[in-house]
Parts: structure tokens; C-alpha cells; sequence
């Protein structure tokens, strides 16, 4: 698959650089380091997060786009094992944007091509972060009954992958669980030295080693409503931190 890179500093005219003419392979949208997004003015964003953003990133057009390509990968990957149906478990709370119109692209895609694929969706909360620090091992929680796995096509819906902690935790546990297959979608991935070599099956974007907001990514349960994925800068994070009474890990 070929990948495409945003890689410019220059906010009066961003490019889209196809770099399959240099052999550069990839599973997803490669955001440079040196991309420095898009002005937030050229946007609609909260009057609460005034002065809180550093830019845009991703806008929620080429957001939708990606998860469309996204939805079609995914069904072509199932058609091909011959499965009868998928188990949608979202990683909450910052997946269930990505859930939803991943849900929608999924479905369109069925119905476009006249197959039948049933769908089931669970929920799955992990909390592993304090401002933009993480404090401790990921706690999963909400998960139900194990048999309801047994021999179960499972597709883990999760907002970003950062250190890995979380996501290799999980496939861990589903793994005990009998299941049949175990994939892992993720809207982000972040290029950081600490996470761990673990890459998922399908990926949106893989993006700096920034914090970001928007589309249900939040910092301390904020920003969750902008439309759009976002930096924040350093006067969001003092507006929304809080105390942080656990050692980071």
C-alpha cells in the first residue's frame, strides 16, 4: 500500500506529498514531524478552547475520508477469511467517535457490495493518563461475560496507539478468552521512542509525537467535542490539568 506524507511547515500552502515514487511503503497516512497542520482560525472550533490549540492536524473532512478507505479494508480483509460476523469492541472513552463512523463505513461498504457481514458492538474502558503524563499500568474495565468471545471474530476499535502498554494488555486478555481472530483498527499512531514495536492491523494516521485533542481524544476529559483532531498547546494544558497524585510509568 502506498503511503501519503504531510510533511510542510508552511501554513499558506499545505501539501500532500505521494511518496510511492520513492519505494516508501506504509499501512496509513504518514503525518511528518516537521507538518505544522493548520491555523484553527480557518476552522470551527469551542469559544472555550480559545487560545488553547496549537493547530489543527487532521480536519474532520480528511478524517471521514480516511475512515471510508479504512471501512473498506476491513470488510475486504473479512470477506477474504470467510467470516460469518465481527465483534466491534471500542476502547472508551476516546474510540466512540471513531466507532461510530467506522460503524457507518463498514455498513455502507456491506450494503454496496451485497453481502452479508452481521455486526455486534462492546465496550471496553481503559485508563492509564493524568494531563498528558501517563500515571500508571492500563485498568481495564466493562468487559462482560468471557464466554461471549469464545470463537468470536474480535476487531478492537481504539483511538490512538501510543506507548502500546494499553492495546498488548488487552489483545493479551482477549486472547485468553478462546477467541477466534483479534484485530486491532486504530485511528492514530504515534511515532514515540517509548511505545512499544506492536503495530495494529488497520491504521488511520500515524502522527508526531504531539498531544492531541478532538474527535473524543481528550486532555483531563476535555476537548472530546471539537470536530477536528487537534495540538494543544501549553496554555490548554494548564487550563485543564489537574492534580496528579500517582508516579508516571
Amino acid at each position: 500500500m502506498n503511503s501519503s506524507v504531510l510533511d510542510n511547515g508552511n501554513h499558506s500552502n499545505p501539501q500532500i506529498h505521494d511518496m510511492s515514487s520513492n519505494m516508501i511503503k506504509a499501512d496509513c497516512v504518514v503525518i511528518g514531524d516537521s507538518f505544522r497542520g493548520f491555523p484553527t482560525e480557518y476552522f470551527c472550533t469551542s469559544p472555550r478552547y480559545d487560545e488553547c490549540l496549537d493547530y489543527v492536524l487532521i480536519p474532520n473532512g480528511m478524517i471521514k475520508d480516511r475512515l471510508e478507505k479504512m471501512s473498506m479494508d476491513i470488510v475486504d480483509y473479512y470477506e477474504a477469511c470467510n467470516a460469518t460476523s465481527i465483534t466491534l469492541m471500542c476502547v472508551l472513552k476516546g474510540g466512540f467517535k471513531f466507532l461510530a463512523d467506522l460503524v457507518d463505513g463498514l455498513e455502507r461498504t456491506v450494503r454496496a457490495r451485497g453481502i452479508v457481514l452481521p455486526m455486534s458492538v462492546e465496550f471496553v474502558r481503559v485508563k492509564s493518563y493524568v494531563n498528558d503524563v501517563s500515571v500508571h499500568e492500563p485498568i481495564l474495565t466493562g468487559l462482560g461475560d468471557p464466554s461471549e468471545y469464545k470463537d468470536k471474530n474480535v476487531l478492537v476499535v481504539e483511538d490512538i496507539i501510543d506507548t502500546g502498554k494499553t492495546i498488548t494488555k488487552l489483545i493479551s486478555h482477549l486472547d485468553s478468552l478462546s477467541t477466534k481472530s483479534v484485530k486491532v483498527a486504530s485511528l492514530l499512531v504515534k511515532r514515540t521512542s517509548t511505545r512499544d514495536k506492536y503495530r495494529p492491523d488497520f491504521v488511520g494516521f500515524e502522527v508526531p509525537n504531539r498531544f492531541v485533542v478532538g474527535y473524543a481524544l481528550d486532555y483531563n476529559d476535555n476537548f472530546r467535542d471539537l470536530h477536528h483532531i487537534c495540538v494543544i498547546n501549553e496554555v490548554g494544558q494548564k487550563k485543564f490539568s489537574v492534580p496528579c497524585t500517582s508516579k508516571p510509568v
